[in-house]
Order: C-alpha cells, then structure tokens, then sequence
C-alpha cells in the first residue's frame, strides 16, 4: 500500500513545481554595463598660452584596465566679463578624446591653447570598449586675463 502513496507524492510533488514557476515572465533584458572608474586626480598647469591637464588611470583590476578605451575631456569656457555664480550649472563641450591604444603609462595629459578674456573649467570622463561611461571627474578651473 506505501508503493501506491509514493508515487502520487511525486506528481503532485513535480505539478506544484511546475505551477509555482518563478513569477511574470518578460522579454529577457541585457546585463547593465558596468561603469568604469572615473578620474579623481586631474590637475591643471598653466604653461604660457596652455593649459596641461594631467591625471592618473583610474586604479583598477587588469582586466578591466584592459578594457578601458580611452578618456573623453570637456571644457567650459565662460568669459570673465560674466559675473561668477558658483552656483550655476555649467555648461561642458567636448574638447578632447584620449584612447587607451598602446599606452602603458599610468599618467594621462591634454594641452589645450587659451584664449585671453576667458574662465576655463575642465573635467574627464573614462569610457570602456563596450560604451559604458564612468561619472566625472573632480574639475579644474583657470581664469585666464
């Protein structure tokens, strides 16, 4: 008489199963990109009529430095006849694409000209080979008479 409990046991066992399921279905949805690290220690230099931008690859595993693609800079360059509100929001342009190609230096750089009359604010942005973008970087700011 056990043999005959046993088996019910398990079809009713393997229908909850198959009844419980794992809640709604959807369509499948592609893995996040994960965001590389962004840039903590950029510097600017004022050298005559330029200004040398420096920073540090952002420390990280070797796998994922490997898959670093390059740095994107912006500038926002405000006359200095405007008056300064640090509150405002500023407004960044590209100005600037860094790649990864061949570099095994662990510092970065970019010179850009000035142009007198000028408040320039700098930032960089780390990107990796599958698009994802990293958050910015700290900024850097010169007034430039």
């Amino acid at each position: 008489m056990r043999e005959f409990l046993i088996l019910p046991v398990f079809i009713l066992t393997g229908v909850v199963l198959m009844i419980s399921g794992c809640g709604i279905k959807a369509p499948p949805v592609a893995p996040a990109k994960v965001p590389p690290s962004a840039v903590k220690d950029l510097k600017g230099t004022a050298e005559g009529r330029t200004y040398k931008l420096t920073w540090s690859i952002p420390e990280v595993s070797a796998k994922v430095r490997s898959g670093l693609a390059g740095f994107i800079v912006y500038s926002s360059k405000i006359p200095l006849s405007d008056s300064y509100c640090p509150d405002c929001p500023m407004l960044f342009e590209r100005v600037g694409d860094i790649p990864m190609k061949g570099k095994s230096n662990i510092e970065m750089n970019y010179v850009e000209t000035l142009e007198s009359g000028y408040r320039y604010t700098y930032k960089v942005i780390t990107y990796n080979k599958k698009g994802a973008k990293s958050e910015d970087s700290n900024y850097t700011s010169l007034d430039y008479p």
